[in-house]
């Protein structure tokens, strides 16, 4: 086994990889973090930064980076699915504020809001760069994997090398959580209630 452990999004991230693998794969594991990173943070400039600048300002905006605007893309299906649930363009402070305000033109990368809109990713960042991950590793040859970003996202590749005897409880927020690895992610944002859940793990699992 290979541990990889790093900063990133605010949190620690660490990447556990089973079997042989190449130094290479960890690397672009890691560089596909550290880019989501760069693009969803609102903590430092960044092409969300930008964006909610524009559309704070009520002005549209043409989505120029291509992970933002895969994220927003994301988003669009994630708040379809969930019948508006999942929304991290909502805010308590500004009433109305939220993804339905927002109208996005996947197509032409355009994005405009009919009032002020700050996107906020937190969870779903973790997740959508924890997904990133996955896909350099899968690329790269990696069939068992567990990638944590914090306390709040996981996502595994694959089935534990043990078996059914890895099925291995992890902390999230201090509860533990018992998952069946086979490639899934998910993600918990506790103050908002709001969950991202992609794979094998059933929407609104509660973790």
């Amino acid at each position: 086994m290979h541990a990889e452990r790093f900063a990133a999004m605010g949190t620690r991230v660490e990447l556990h990889l089973f079997g042989t693998v190449e130094r290479a794969a960890i690397d672009a594991a890691r560089r596909a973090i550290e880019a989501v990173d760069d693009a969803l943070t609102i903590h430092r400039p960044s092409a969300t930064t930008a964006l909610n600048d524009c559309l704070m300002a009520g002005r549209p905006c043409h989505v120029d980076d291509p992970l933002l605007l895969d994220a927003l893309i994301e988003i669009e299906t994630a708040h379809a699915l969930t019948q508006g649930l999942f929304d991290p363009a909502a805010d308590a402070a500004r009433p109305g504020a939220g993804w339905g305000a927002v109208r996005f033109d996947r197509s032409a990368a355009r994005i405009a809001a009919s009032q002020p809109v700050a996107f906020d990713f937190g969870g779903f960042g973790k997740g959508f760069a924890l997904d990133r991950a996955c896909d350099a590793l899968r690329d790269a040859g990696v069939t068992s994997a567990f990638l944590c970003a914090g306390e709040s996202s996981i996502a595994v590749i694959g089935e534990h090398p043990l078996g059914e005897a890895g099925r291995s409880p992890y902390p999230i927020r201090s509860r533990p959580s018992a998952f069946w690895w086979n490639s899934s992610c998910v993600t918990r944002r506790s103050r908002s209630r709001r969950r991202w859940v992609r794979g094998r793990v059933r929407p609104g699992a509660r973790l």
